[in-house]
């Protein structure tokens, strides 16, 4: 994903793009950050502008690649840091998600060591 001009894009609908030579295919109309592959690179997952995950099927075909509609999956409230590339990850079989996020509540995380202590 990266900003592009109109007229550089091979393909704006779902369907199969043409093969010129700088190879680039219209993913979100709507913008997009932080995109992760899917494990077998049938699917890409991005960040919309609005916070929602975001999911497009990928097929190659012929010479080129059919990029289907983005599905909305979930909305989240991601962490973005200038350091990272993406505040998060998806599982090699795109069904898993670890984000770092802004939870409404803000739950402590209690950790508890040498619990078999007490046991006895």
């Amino acid at each position: 994903m990266a900003p592009f001009e109109a007229g550089s894009v091979l393909n704006t609908e779902s369907g199969p793009a043409s093969s010129r030579e700088d190879r680039r295919w219209l993913v979100s109309a709507n913008g997009g950050r932080c995109p992760r592959w899917r494990g077998d690179g049938k699917e890409i997952f991005y960040l919309s502008m609005a916070n929602q995950m975001m999911a497009a099927e990928i097929e190659e075909k012929d010479n080129g690649v059919v990029v289907r509609v983005a599905q909305a999956l979930f909305y989240c409230t991601p962490a973005l840091s200038a350091r990272e590339d993406a505040p998060y990850d998806v599982s090699p079989d795109g069904k898993k998600f670890l984000i770092s996020s802004f939870g409404y509540h803000n739950t402590p995380l209690i950790l508890l060591v040498n619990w078999t202590a007490n046991l006895k």
